[in-house]
This record gives C-alpha cells, sequence and structure tokens, in this order.
C-alpha cells in the first residue's frame, strides 16, 4: 500500500485487510494465548458472508449507521464492514466512520487500528477515538460507563414491598 494514496481501492483495503498489515503488526497466536483469553479468529471470507446474510444492501450505503464490534480482535468485523460500504460505492474514509471496537487485548486494538487505516496516517485520530482498549477509559468509545453495582438493601426492600403490595 502507497502510504502517500489517500483513498485506497476496494481490492486495494482488502488485500490491505488480509495480509499487508501483518507486516506492520504481527501478533504471535499461541495456544496458551487462545485458551487464557478465549479469542476465536474468524476469517474475512466467513465475515462478509454473514454480514451480507445479515443486513439488507441499503445498510452498507450508509456511513452514518453505526456498527460496533465489543470483542473487536484484529477487527475481521470492522473490516468486512468497511469493504462492503466499498464495494456499495463509499470511499474508504467514509466507509470506516462509525465503525466502533472495544477491546481487552492492546495489541488487538493496534493491529485492528492498523487494519482499518490501511496506511493512510491522516485517518488515524478517527480510528484512534473509535478503537479503543476497554481499560483505557470506562465505556470505551461509546461513552457508557459498564461497571455494575448490585442494587442497594433500601432499594430491594422498597421494590419486595411494592411487589408484596400488588398481590
Amino acid at each position: 500500500m502507497n502510504r502517500s494514496q489517500l483513498s485506497p481501492t476496494y481490492d486495494e483495503f482488502h488485500l490491505w485487510a488480509t495480509s499487508g498489515y501483518k507486516l506492520e503488526k504481527h501478533i504471535e497466536r499461541s495456544k496458551d494465548r487462545v485458551v487464557s483469553t478465549n479469542e476465536i479468529f474468524t476469517s474475512l471470507d466467513i465475515v462478509m458472508y454473514g454480514l451480507e446474510l445479515a443486513y439488507p444492501r441499503e445498510f452498507f450505503k450508509d456511513p452514518a449507521i453505526v456498527y460496533s464490534d465489543t470483542c473487536v480482535g484484529e477487527g475481521a468485523w470492522l473490516v468486512g464492514m468497511a469493504l462492503l460500504r466499498m464495494k456499495h460505492g463509499l470511499p474508504h474514509a467514509e466507509a470506516i466512520r462509525n465503525l466502533i471496537g472495544i477491546d481487552i487485548m492492546i495489541d488487538n486494538i493496534d493491529a485492528c487500528r492498523i487494519r482499518l487505516m490501511c496506511g493512510n496516517d491522516s485517518l488515524k485520530d478517527e480510528v484512534e477515538k473509535n478503537i479503543v482498549h476497554w481499560g483505557k477509559k470506562q465505556g470505551g468509545a461509546l461513552g457508557y460507563s459498564y461497571i455494575f453495582k448490585p442494587m442497594s438493601n433500601t432499594r430491594r426492600t422498597r421494590e419486595e414491598r411494592a411487589r408484596k403490595k400488588v398481590k
């Protein structure tokens, strides 16, 4: 991929997303790591097939639609969405807009970002904003706090009393 090229074609992005990015970010996938993290790596062909079955064509033509993956890994599902958006006429920069990914593994986040940028460093800010490490800030790219706390005893007691009155 020529780094000075701002808008790769579908074929160039597909080639980058399947093999080119690995030259910049290689992640060792040992059995121990896969077992300890429960990572599952889905091939891009299967992702593309699944997305085309799951969504109508109009979905890929609108860059305003937000697509998120909360276990993004190396970004296969986000790359698949971007490729299908490009296949339906959107340029690369628009195709990766509103793709949101969260993961707990820093190396996966780095690989996903590199993969989506396709060598275009001018997209770095947008991609870094949308592809985030779970531990970096609570709620990640979506801005929500995912820390769930048990209900307080006071609230639980009020709810139990209300239920008893209904019976």
